[in-house]
């Protein structure tokens, strides 16, 4: 064999060089390689190609000059400057879509500041999803047409639309992000639509339990264990996402305000939470506490702990939700009837977006903090009396 495309690298040389392989041409950028009959070293040509003329240039010999050198920003403008008379040739830094994603998700796995539910999210989005499906394709091959026969079309005839659109947001936000980090020279997405593929509107899906389910609600809680119990009224009772109630810790409480101060670290808008707390749940939760020492033996730091000590992963919580709603609504559900039973308690519209920690634009300034704390406080407590009256003693 005397010549190949592939994409080069200093790891891809090593495993040519016991290999016939002459020449390695680069799909993406202009540059050749050709092996000298030792096999040990290449030469390495920078490829202009003036009037459908390739002029080569000798830019250094491998393994003394290294691909990775060789493509180093900085050296590779140096080279275009120095060769190029046709003007600047830009390259991206991956050839197939699934370098792209892989690279996002280690990027992903890596950022401090995002939680460890949002990080578990977007690795099975890619790694179940994305990349078996589009992984294969070269970026530059990336059409509006590729994307629905591929990736948008198999995925709505498996999942519900709004599955889809998460789905598709996750690759959106993938390559928009590797154009802005200088890995693409093009977002090849950038101009690709949902609502091109699929048309009308895609449902938010309706709350699976109402108000007037929560009197068998309380009536299951007895009757089941105390800690699956305690974590659904929590949910219930301050609207807070699973993944956050699950890692609260005493720690949490500030006994002084008599409030939740949930770290930004656990939390999924990376903004701290504060809540108030009624006397009604205080008194709950003192009980709670007191059963966890009795009957297990536990007096840690988390409200919610496994038999490690750590805080139950992602995976029992939401068993624990499953098992008392026996499979008929989600944690999230309690998150929609809180916010839905809210707005009939006459709670302001902006208060409601505070306890549900929602990010806000620009409106916080209209509030003064100690106004919107007695607003938040009353708004709690005038939903714990609703519950507590729900409640069997």
């Amino acid at each position: 064999m005397n010549a190949i495309t592939v994409k080069l690298s200093d790891a891809e040389l090593k495993r040519q060089i016991e290999t016939e392989v002459k020449e390695l041409n680069d799909p993406r950028l202009p540059l050749r390689v050709r092996f000298h009959k030792s096999r040990e070293k290449a030469t390495i040509f920078l490829v202009e190609y003036v009037k459908g003329q390739g002029k080569w240039h000798r830019v250094g010999y491998w393994p003394q000059l290294t691909i990775k050198a060789l493509i180093n920003t900085k050296y590779w403008a140096e080279l275009q400057q120095k060769y190029l008379l046709s003007g600047q040739v830009e390259f991206d830094a991956f050839y197939l879509a699934a370098d792209v994603l892989v690279w996002y998700r280690e990027r992903a796995l890596s950022q401090v500041n995002l939680s460890k539910d949002r990080k578990a999210n977007i690795k099975s989005v890619i790694n179940k999803h994305l990349i078996p499906m589009i992984g294969h394709y070269q970026v530059k091959e990336f059409s509006p047409e590729i994307i629905e026969e591929a990736f948008i079309w198999p995925l709505q005839s498996r999942y519900k639309l709004s599955t889809v659109q998460q789905y598709f947001k996750v690759l959106k936000r993938i390559f928009k992000q590797a154009k802005l980090s200088k890995k693409l020279c093009n977002n090849p997405l950038a101009d690709i639509k949902l609502s091109d593929s699929i048309t009308g509107k895609i449902e938010i899906k309706a709350c699976q339990i109402a108000t007037h389910d929560l009197d068998a609600l309380f009536k299951t809680m007895k009757i089941i264990p105390f800690e699956p119990s305690f974590l659904v009224l929590t949910m219930l009772c301050f609207g807070t996402r699973i993944g956050e109630t699950r890692q609260m810790k005493i720690s949490h409480l500030e006994h002084d305000q008599q409030q939740w101060h949930l770290p930004a670290k656990i939390t999924k808008t990376n903004e701290p939470l504060v809540t108030p707390i009624s006397d009604w749940y205080l008194t709950l939760l003192n009980e709670y506490r007191k059963k966890q020492t009795l009957i297990n033996g536990y007096s840690g730091v988390y409200l919610f702990p496994n038999t490690k000590g750590d805080c139950i992963n992602e995976n029992t919580a939401n068993d624990y939700v499953q098992y008392l709603s026996n499979r008929e609504w989600t944690a999230h559900d309690l998150r929609k009837l809180a916010r839905t039973t809210w707005a009939t308690l006459h709670v302001d519209y902006f208060v409601g977006e505070q306890l549900l920690n929602h990010k806000m634009k620009d409106l916080d300034a209209a509030y003064i903090h100690s106004t919107l704390d007695e607003l938040k406080r009353k708004a709690i407590n005038d939903w714990h009396f609703f519950l507590a009256q729900k409640k069997p003693k």
